[in-house]
């Protein structure tokens, strides 16, 4: 039987974290599942705008990518997002959980599995005082 794919499978939602004042640290959060291989084509271009949207805010400090509630099994498309997070001009962290482990590459310190691993991280980085 075949499969049939809807455009787009992952939602985002983004907001600036209050708990600092001096510092702005957006949060940008995936949920749902991208589609394997080429048929997550549409999610990973969604994907690739929302970061690109996001990391054109100049008023940001930081900011934490949130893909833990995303299922991810395969997709060379995606790559092209994360690329941008890796040479953002900003610092950035990425939240991942076994739900998408595969997009990950845990050799990487930009790479953690909780928000206060996100926040530690930005801490070294940019002064949240």
């Amino acid at each position: 039987m075949p499969h049939h794919y809807a455009a787009v499978t992952v939602v985002a939602s983004y907001f600036v974290m209050k708990e600092y004042e001096q510092v702005s640290i957006g949060r940008l959060v995936f949920s749902g599942t991208h589609k394997p291989g080429a048929f997550g084509n549409d999610d990973a271009d969604f994907i690739k705008r929302k970061i690109a949207r996001v990391l054109t805010d100049g008023a940001l400090h930081a900011l934490i990518v949130d893909f833990s509630d995303m299922e991810f099994q395969h997709g060379l498309a995606i790559q092209e997002a994360m690329s941008k997070l890796h040479k953002a001009r900003i610092p950035v962290s990425v939240i991942y959980s076994d739900k998408c482990e595969k997009l990950a590459e845990p050799d990487i310190d930009l790479y953690v599995r909780s928000q206060a691993a996100a926040l530690a991280r930005l801490g070294s980085l940019v002064n949240l005082q």
